[in-house]
């Protein structure tokens, strides 16, 4: 899979914690959602390649092994990832105005890798929330791209000519090309109705002012292996024979950020909860509890990093070191938790605390 998967690497990363140098704060007036290209899910699933991942460890993107087209469907993650602490001049009925939106992918093939918005909105002819969709936009190319489907500050097509609309769901459709992955997308999405975008010179580097707690569900998590079942208590792995094992990711979705995909930031008490096995002390490395670490992908060159591994704390669960914190230098364009779990075991969830930049209504 190394072979294939050229454009990642990965290099084991945990130093001090860090903090970018304080910068004059511009006055920003957009949420920056970040989702890691796993969230994607295939339309149709094939037999011999899964819905999520790629099979390989810390696999945090969607990739289409297949030998032709395939499309997929990528969930914005808006709720209570919105609102101000500074204002309560905005309406949720301008969710749908954008600054800009991405998506991150690998191309391997000489296919056009194309994308559009799509959202059910409520609008006068279609209360019940009818379907309505931003134009297409394509990248070619081998190698790693950033496909922005904003143009002009516009969707295009029907989305736009209607975006001022009560907003039920938005998401992104993407056709994916043979050897060809979804590694992140986003959007940037206006606060102050749409008033929203920042000059170009804007400082795209605000200082991490505050810090969050986000957690997950092992039932977002996804693995390679058939083998494994979801459910509200997480996922389990039920394979077979005396060394089965799987490898499952678990998305990480991050604070909402200030106008701009960001440079830096710290996780600290990272917390993953599991139950199977016979946890204890040094449970890690010998099979009595998964082994994991999180993942990030870097943005521009598509290098994956990695944390120390996570281990076990008496109190029941498994943790990173408190110190040193762990620092992202990079601009990510995913985060996910990677494990190597055994038969039996299940991944319940996860807390954590992560940086965050100014988030108050364009202040």
């Amino acid at each position: 899979m190394s072979t294939t998967m050229k454009f990642l690497g990965r290099v084991a990363l945990v130093v001090a914690s860090l903090f970018l140098s304080a910068s004059a704060f511009a006055t920003h007036k957009a949420w920056v959602l970040q989702h890691a290209g796993e969230q994607c899910v295939f339309d149709a699933s094939m037999p011999d390649f899964g819905q999520n991942g790629s099979g390989d460890y810390g696999s945090m993107f969607l990739w289409n092994g297949y030998s032709s087209n395939r499309t997929a469907e990528c969930p914005l993650i808006a709720a209570n990832r919105w609102g101000s602490s500074g204002t309560t001049s905005f309406g949720v009925s301008r969710w749908a105005e954008a600054k800009h939106a991405f998506v991150h992918v690998y191309e391997g093939s000489t296919t056009p890798f194309t994308c559009q918005a799509v959202a059910r909105l409520r609008v006068a002819l279609a209360p019940g929330g009818a379907l309505y969709f931003g134009t297409a936009r394509s990248v070619s190319g081998i190698g790693n791209h950033t496909l922005q489907l904003i143009s002009n500050s516009s969707w295009g097509s029907s989305l736009e000519a209607n975006e001022q609309a009560l907003i039920r769901s938005i998401d992104y459709q993407c056709v994916i090309p043979p050897g060809s992955a979804i590694r992140g997308y986003g959007a940037a999405l206006c606060q102050n109705w749409a008033d929203c975008h920042d000059s170009t010179d804007a400082p795209k580097d605000d200082t991490q002012e505050n810090s969050t707690y986000v957690q997950g569900n092992g039932a977002d998590c996804t693995s390679w292996s058939l083998e494994t079942a979801r459910g509200a208590d997480g996922l389990t792995i039920n394979g077979t024979g005396s060394d089965f094992r799987a490898r499952v990711v678990c998305p990480i979705l991050p604070p909402g950020l200030d106008s701009h995909e960001h440079r830096g930031g710290f996780i600290k008490r990272a917390h993953l909860y599991i139950a199977g096995g016979t946890p204890g002390a040094g449970c890690e490395s010998n099979g009595k509890c998964p082994n994991c670490f999180i993942d990030w992908e870097t943005r521009d060159g598509g290098v994956q990093m990695s944390s120390s591994t996570f281990t076990w704390n008496s109190n029941g669960y498994l943790e990173l070191p408190t110190s040193p914190v762990l620092s992202v230098l990079d601009v990510a364009s995913a985060m996910s938790i990677s494990c190597l779990g055994y038969k039996g075991q299940r991944i319940r969830g996860y807390t954590m605390e992560m940086s965050e930049t100014r988030v108050s209504g364009g202040q």
